[in-house]
């Protein structure tokens, strides 16, 4: 029999794995799939493809929504950041989290993105344009951040001329987050008023984008409260870095490995397999329980 708390103590921040963590994630899986850690105060890693998909979906033995004896939230992030809120729905447990998704997943069907490819291409085409004469460019910030930072704006109802700033205090919450967790807290907090601000500015104007739409939904029979609003906002908003982050690595492989590239020009119908490969080869959101 294996004891699970005999693992060694992985560490998912820890610079000299994310170097090359695939020797560590084989390590995982070949000496227990589901083991302790020590690290961040303790935490369980799940490693195996079927035991995380057991996890995934099993709301009653694995929970999300957890409190802390000081009356923080637990949270999914690895430290704890001690928020007193919960970020919705991710820190939601079934059937509760369900009702949340559905209002915000009415904006992200298939369909509703696939009428939107005309407008992602024209945005894509400007970030491009606007260094295409220098010859050269920083591609995480002419394109990768920049375009999904837009875009999210718009689903949002934020000006989307705000999207730099916002996107660096993105940064600095969930890079501090590990360390400097009092910083990380301070520029959610920032982040935070601003949606407060402009769902404040919607309810008294024009409704448009997510935040016009919530301001309208109820959830159990009772308008949708504007903590929860602002908290499904925040977490939309957090999925900006990590789709930067598989579209950087993917462009540098594509540069680095220009066979690669030539395979899925000559086949474009290859694009969307190389896409769900990429996402499961870079997995950017790791160390959330």
């Amino acid at each position: 029999m294996v004891d699970m708390r005999a693992g060694f103590d992985y560490d998912s921040h820890d610079p000299a794995i994310a170097v090359d963590p695939f020797p560590t994630y084989a390590k995982l899986r070949e000496s227990c799939p589901v083991q302790w850690s020590r690290a961040w105060d303790g935490h369980w890693v799940t490693t195996g493809h079927r035991e995380v998909n057991s996890a995934a979906r099993d709301a009653r033995t694995f929970q999300t929504a957890q409190d802390r004896a000081d009356g923080t939230v637990q949270g999914v992030t690895i430290p704890s950041l001690g928020q007193s809120n919960r970020m919705i729905p991710l820190e939601l447990d079934s059937p509760e989290c369900l009702k949340y998704r559905k209002l915000i997943s009415v904006f992200y069907s298939p369909k509703q993105v696939a009428a939107r490819a005309d407008e992602v291409r024209q945005l894509a085409a400007a970030c491009i344009d606007e260094v295409i004469e220098r010859g050269e460019c920083d591609i995480v910030l002419a394109m990768t951040e920049k375009l999904p930072s837009i875009l999210t704006m718009r689903d949002i109802g934020l000006p989307e001329e705000r999207w730099f700033d916002i996107d660096s205090l993105l940064y600095r919450a969930l890079f501090a987050a590990p360390h400097d967790p009092s910083t990380a807290r301070e520029c959610a907090q920032l982040i935070c008023l601003e949606l407060v601000e402009a769902l404040d500015a919607q309810r008294d104007g024009d409704k448009r984008g997510l935040l016009g739409h919530l301001a309208t939904c109820e959830v159990d029979g009772a308008p949708v409260p504007d903590d929860d609003i602002v908290s499904m906002m925040y977490l939309l908003l957090l999925g900006i870095h990590p789709t930067s982050s598989v579209t950087a690595i993917a462009l540098r492989t594509l540069a680095r490995q220009p066979e690669l590239r030539s395979r899925l020009m000559s086949d474009r119908s290859m694009i969307r397999t190389a896409s769900d490969e990429f996402l499961r080869w870079v997995s950017p959101v790791q160390s959330t329980g």
